[in-house]
């Protein structure tokens, strides 16, 4: 079975894909730093749930730290999605998760201590203003008196932070100087791997920098990730850093045109003013597409199906339209599950009930109250004289002659409504079908 995880850096490397994705954002990182003038350059990986962003910000992780022997730092977000202010957590990883000297790992503390506690001062103010029983109009003119005096110190400490920060960060960079044993496991793959294919941009850069991957933006509520996204940009704006992000697009468009106001109505006066946020709050953008079936989604299957099974099934996989990894992998893992219990000796029957339960969840809904509704649905298919298109026609028509069974209609009608994961779900089922009729036909 395969798990629902990132791939870890010893898988990236046995499959192109994830090593050519990795690779085009370094070198598109590379040639930002380098025309860079001052300030962070910030990068945005982005995708729906399960696209891979994780797996891609590892592999960058990696690549920065084993071979380049940069001070890298990745921050999973959404543990702290608790904390008002989610600098704090983030700085002390850096304090703590890089080999610094006392003093920058000092710096950094001091740094995080009033980025704590801001606001704590004007929340017991409140809470006293708010609890007296009786509190006089000087009471409450002095009480307004220490909110704006701490209001001001706050704006002063702030801005002293910032600086400190930036001065800090850039210490941090200048004097990094990593374990080598201790902190660079994958250094020696990483040099393999340029004997194979040449230099990686980055090695033949002689200006060290600072990297911070962000992720699991994804598992913050919307509202939370844009002010996270906001605070990084501003508070890290910082001379030699990279950001990157891995970011659910399609979640926080939703919300920027929210957060703007914006309504069905409005999209012909402003066209996608979400993405347009994204472009104007990160330097580039790699988009990871949706894919068709790879070997990295099927090195579980290879024990559990002979070689002739095994091209058949990859056959039938290629009738489906592009989806993301993660949905690749759910649906080989019912694949092989159905394999182990025994389900069926007919391995285009064991894809066929697969492609349908997960790709189709109203239709894996309607199989509880049905359990024979897939292999009904099988023989038809595997039928010598059924024919999808005319069957599909004669639903849409609501020409129930012949005799069809209420339950398969119904079937049918529920797959061709359910777009969860497949935009064209009717294109998918007939190629599915010619799939299944052509290799049965040549066995």
């Amino acid at each position: 079975m395969l798990i629902d995880k990132p791939l870890s850096i010893d898988t990236i490397f046995k499959y192109e894909r994830p090593l050519e994705q990795i690779k085009n954002i370094l070198n598109v990182a590379k040639e930002l730093m380098d025309a860079n003038t001052g300030g962070s350059v910030t990068i945005a990986v982005t995708g729906d749930w399960g696209s891979g962003k994780t797996t891609i910000l590892k592999g960058m992780e990696s690549f920065f730290r084993d071979l380049c022997s940069f001070p890298v730092v990745f921050f999973e977000v959404w543990k702290y999605h608790k904390e008002k202010n989610p600098l704090v957590p983030l700085i002390l990883q850096i304090r703590d998760s890089l080999s610094l000297k006392a003093s920058i790992k000092g710096k950094l503390t001091r740094i995080a201590k009033p980025l704590s506690v801001i606001g704590l001062n004007l929340a017991d103010l409140v809470l006293k203003l708010s609890t007296q029983d009786k509190l006089s109009v000087g009471g409450v003119m002095t009480i307004f008196k220490e909110v704006e005096d701490i209001q001001e110190n706050l704006k002063s400490r702030y801005k002293d932070n910032i600086e400190a920060l930036r001065g800090t960060i850039g210490d941090l960079i200048k004097n990094y100087d990593p374990d080598v044993n201790k902190d660079q496991p994958y250094r020696t793959s990483w040099q393999e791997l340029e004997k194979e294919k040449g230099n990686l941009a980055w090695r033949s850069s002689e200006k060290k920098i600072f990297v911070l991957l962000i992720d699991d933006l994804d598992r913050l509520v919307p509202k939370k990730a844009f002010a996270v996204i906001e605070e990084l940009r501003f508070y890290f704006d910082i001379d030699n850093v990279l950001i990157v992000m891995g970011v659910n697009d399609r979640i926080l468009n939703g919300y920027v045109e929210k957060y703007y106001g914006i309504t069905k109505e409005d999209h012909h006066l402003i066209h996608n003013r979400g993405e347009k946020f994204i472009d104007k709050i990160f330097h580039w953008n790699f988009e990871i597409p949706f894919s068709m079936s790879e070997a990295i989604h099927l090195r579980s299957l290879e024990t559990h199906l002979e070689e002739r099974e095994l091209e058949a099934l990859k056959i039938l996989l290629q009738a489906i339209d592009h989806l993301p990894h993660r949905r690749w992998v759910k649906l080989v893992n019912r694949i092989e599950k159905k394999c182990s219990l025994a389900f069926s000796n007919d391995i285009y029957e064991i894809v066929f009930a697969a492609f349908l339960k997960e790709l189709f969840p109203d239709f894996e809904l309607f199989s509880r109250r049905f359990p024979l509704i897939t292999s009904a649905l099988y023989n038809l298919f595997a039928g010598e004289v059924f024919h999808f298109l005319d069957f599909t026609k004669r639903i849409k028509d609501q020409d129930y002659s012949e005799g069809l069974p209420e339950e398969v209609v119904s079937a049918v009608k529920i797959i061709l409504d359910d777009k969860t994961y497949l935009d064209l779900p009717e294109r998918n089922i007939i190629t599915f079908h010619s799939r299944i009729r052509g290799k049965k036909e040549e066995v």
